[in-house]
């Protein structure tokens, strides 16, 4: 499971606006490629494991 879902689990207030940003974050400009790279290089940044 990933770590957003479980978040949302204990806030279900944010559930809403998370489920209508997420496609948005999934069907943006970027190719999949570039996205991919993007997700890993936020989680480097922030100290998170991807």
């Amino acid at each position: 499971m990933l770590n957003i879902f479980r978040l949302m689990a204990h806030h279900p207030k944010s559930l809403p606006a998370f489920l209508q940003w997420y496609p948005t974050l999934r069907e943006g400009p970027l190719d999949i490629k570039l996205r991919q790279l993007a997700y890993v290089k936020a989680s480097r940044v922030n100290r998170c494991t991807y």
